[in-house]
């Protein structure tokens, strides 16, 4: 090839539609082209990378770019292609390609460098206005503060993050973006005259008018906000976004109303709206479309009437708020088929619980109907002086977090952090073990284990957390014993008599992965001699002990997989773990 000149460079593609397209007689250049543009991708983005790094002045020859230097770096014995010299031509750019071709490079490119090359030139703007490229954003989340805007963007090619700041002298703009090629901070100031509300709507209305594909997930939160920043964000939403699942969070009654029927309802499948805290809000939604056709709907914060059961029917999984139940809603409930009365109590276990103390009416229902809720992860921490449960449930978004805190005369029970209950003259950690006790009734009767629970001691244990845990685990009478289903366990303790707190009371027969860590990583020695003798040991197929040493590699020959760490192993150890 001569290297001076500018050449079309064409890839015959090794396959029957190369030779049937010669056959048949088509236009080779640009059907040849089109054959091997895929297998250059990578190449195309080293091209646009240096341009911008050429127009940002970092590099300030342009005559290499398109040097042969860059064909010459394929090595065609191991590529699917060959490469042939057809005829000199004065306007061999990239964009003398195809739409079709060009619409796969920018794609491949990702959203902030295709931004960064329609500022290059006019041309490859209008390029990039004609094409259309479908950038692949999945996921959105925008947070509106008192005093800035952030707004992250992610996709399968990258994440990037958009922050506006309000200050004195206008507004700042900084940008964070994590792709393969590494993490990029960028920051710039804004006049006086730009409102941080506004560069966010213009950046954000150009983002809207490119997104061509469905987003997987989209959230606005509205948090530390005025009613009157509230309302005037929510009118400037795009209009007919289309999202597979939606989070409305810190929202008032008049923003729900105006910003749901924003989202396409023969898109949306699964949607959830948290109201301000104070006051809770009646919110009237059921004739909307996006609740007729939803799959799952939760909604938090806010008083759900109106015919509430026999609006709720067509939905796989709904969590709601009702401000009242009548005694013709409990003969409703005693009506409905028995699979749907399942589904409407095991929505949430704990609000079942609160409901049983109203009347007998429903204290018979609940009791009569066995609730098989499926938690699929459990996490429950001690510190000095708090317990926190948290649990994760299939059949809905939002997990249930309980913190139970001393306090001088009493112990306060906290549920998100946002509503609380105190208990006066009452231990903190009994509440704890009798709330849980609750949970354990329906967590044995799950019929397919638990993926994963985490059990924690981050420090002394003086108020027997550990042996009260394993009494309600091991009561007196044997009859109650019922072994919990959990796949993976995960205890972080201070020695091995804490973990017969809990691993002798978790089924044998579905326990695959046990973990076992020193909370103070203190390198002490951890004694298995009794707990190897355990079925849950010998059943194992992964152990994992970390901040522990151990002795005796042979005890770990029979899993599948283990980790562990030695303080001394012996030759005639190391010639085992050899064979």
């Amino acid at each position: 090839m001569n290297q001076e000149s500018e050449c079309f460079v064409m890839f015959w593609a090794q396959s029957m539609e190369g030779r049937k397209a010669q056959s048949e007689g088509l236009e080779l250049p640009w059907k040849l082209l089109w054959l091997g543009i895929t297998s250059l991708f990578p190449l195309f983005h080293e091209f646009f990378a240096k341009c911008d790094r050429i127009f940002s002045g970092i590099e300030p020859k342009f005559d290499d770019v398109l040097s042969m230097s860059y064909l010459d770096r394929i090595d065609v014995g191991t590529r699917p292609f060959l490469i042939y010299e057809i005829s000199k031509t004065p306007m061999a750019t990239l964009l003398t390609l195809p739409n079709n071709a060009m619409q796969n490079i920018y794609e491949y490119c990702g959203y902030v460098a295709v931004q960064c090359l329609r500022k290059t030139c006019r041309t490859l703007r209008q390029s990039i206005a004609l094409i259309q490229p479908n950038l692949s954003i999945d996921m959105v989340q925008v947070t509106l503060n008192a005093d800035s805007i952030t707004c992250s963007f992610d996709s399968s090619l990258e994440s990037f993050l958009l922050k506006y700041d309000k200050n004195d002298a206008g507004c700042t703009v900084k940008m964070i973006h994590e792709s393969s090629d590494g993490r990029v901070v960028k920051q710039i100031d804004l006049g006086q005259e730009t409102n941080y509300f506004d560069a966010f709507f213009v950046d954000f209305d150009v983002f809207w008018s490119q997104q061509i594909g469905i987003l997987k997930f989209f959230q606005v939160g509205l948090y530390n906000c005025t009613s009157e920043m509230r309302h005037a964000f929510c009118e400037r939403l795009p209009r007919r976004i289309q999202a597979i699942k939606v989070n409305l969070r810190e929202f008032e009654a008049q923003n729900v109303l105006r910003t749901l029927p924003i989202f396409d309802e023969e898109i949306l499948k699964t949607w959830g709206v948290v109201g301000v805290q104070n006051p809770v809000e009646q919110l009237e939604i059921m004739d909307f479309g996006q609740w007729r056709r939803a799959d799952c709907v939760t909604v938090e914060n806010f008083y759900v009437n109106g015919g509430l059961l026999e609006n709720i029917s067509h939905f796989k999984t709904f969590e709601g708020r009702v401000q009242r139940l009548t005694l013709e809603n409990v003969e409703e409930l005693r009506r409905i088929p028995g699979s749907l009365k399942l589904r409407i109590l095991t929505i949430s276990v704990f609000f079942s619980q609160s409901m049983r103390k109203t009347c007998g009416d429903l204290r018979s229902l609940i009791d009569d109907t066995k609730l098989t809720p499926h938690a699929n992860a459990i996490y429950i921490t001690m510190e000095s002086d708090s317990i926190s449960l948290d649990i994760y449930f299939d059949n809905t978004d939002q997990p249930l977090k309980l913190e139970y805190i001393r306090r001088e005369n009493g112990c306060q029970v906290e549920r998100y952090s946002r509503t609380s209950n105190f208990l006066k003259n009452q231990n903190y950690i009994e509440v704890f073990l009798q709330d849980f006790q609750i949970f354990l009734n329906y967590l044995k009767n799950q019929k397919t284990p638990t993926d994963y629970m985490k059990f924690v001691v981050h420090n002394k244990d003086n108020g027997g957390f550990c042996d009260g845990f394993r009494r309600i685990l091991n009561p007196l009478n044997p009859s109650e014993i019922s072994e919990i289903k959990i796949s993976h366990l995960c205890l972080r303790v201070h020695d091995e008599s804490q973990v017969f707190s809990v691993l002798p009371f978790i089924s044998s027969k579905f326990l695959k992965k046990l973990e076992i860590i020193d909370s103070r990583r203190t390198d002490l020695d951890l004694d298995l001699t009794e707990i190897e003798n355990l079925e849950q040991w010998k059943n194992l197929e992964n152990v994992e002990i970390y901040s522990f040493h151990v002795r005796n590699p042979k005890r770990f020959s029979r899993f599948l997989r283990a980790k562990a760490n030695f303080m001394t192993v012996t030759v005639e150890e190391v010639e085992f773990l050899k064979r």
